[in-house]
């Protein structure tokens, strides 16, 4: 990996009240294909996104620590004691970067 490779790496960190609107319009992009296919919004886009944040249950991907754009983010959720993958999306922008395979 060159230094180049390095800095375009994204910072993922836990999401804040203050990016749940670019974290709801992620989701719209990445899932709204799937609303004439199945006749209505996927449950991907009308979650709690404010409630899951405020739960410390989001992470994000930003562009550069703290103050980058939100590129992608993971819901994780809690069941009888183990941690599942809930939600996972990149902007279509950051799509093929490894946002989500990080």
């Amino acid at each position: 990996m060159t230094p180049d490779d390095e800095k375009k790496r994204p910072f993922f960190g836990l999401a804040m009240t203050t990016e749940v609107a670019a974290i709801k319009l992620i989701a719209r992009k990445s899932f709204e294909r799937y609303v004439p296919l199945i006749g209505k919004p996927p449950a991907s886009m009308n979650a709690d996104f404010s409630g899951h944040v405020l739960k410390d249950t989001v992470f994000i991907a930003q562009s550069e620590k703290k103050q980058g754009s939100v590129m992608g983010y993971a819901f994780v959720l809690q069941r009888n004691g183990e941690w599942l993958l809930d939600n996972i999306a990149a902007s279509p922008e950051a799509q093929g970067r490894g946002v989500g395979s990080a």
